[in-house]
């Protein structure tokens, strides 16, 4: 992967959401609703998503809860056509490093 081809990451909003569920339903059978989602943007002061962007595209997108000093993953998917890349193995290697600048331990 050259330099401008390089993954990106940042921080989901609940703007968000399209991209989210394009990747959420082609990337599980059973996928997590709209609905679901957007409480977790407006409602879970919890919650925290981190998007993986190849080409301004968003391929992934992860899924966990910061509270207290603990994180707890809710879901992590990369899109079927960006699977076998190692785009997943990069986006939890984000949420992890993410997770401990936040004081997860």
């Amino acid at each position: 992967m050259s330099l401008d081809e390089a993954l990106l990451f940042r921080e989901a909003t609940v703007t968000d959401l399209k991209s989210i569920m394009n990747v959420e339903n082609a990337a599980f059978t059973v996928p997590w609703t709209e609905a679901a989602f957007r409480n977790e943007f407006i409602i879970n002061q919890y919650a925290y998503y981190l998007l993986a962007i190849y080409k301004e595209q968003v391929v992934g997108y992860a899924g966990f809860w910061l509270v207290l000093d603990e994180g707890q993953i809710t879901n992590i998917a990369i899109h079927p056509d960006y699977q076998g890349n190692h785009y997943g193995e990069s986006l939890l290697r984000e949420m992890i490093r993410v997770a401990k600048e936040r004081g997860i331990v």
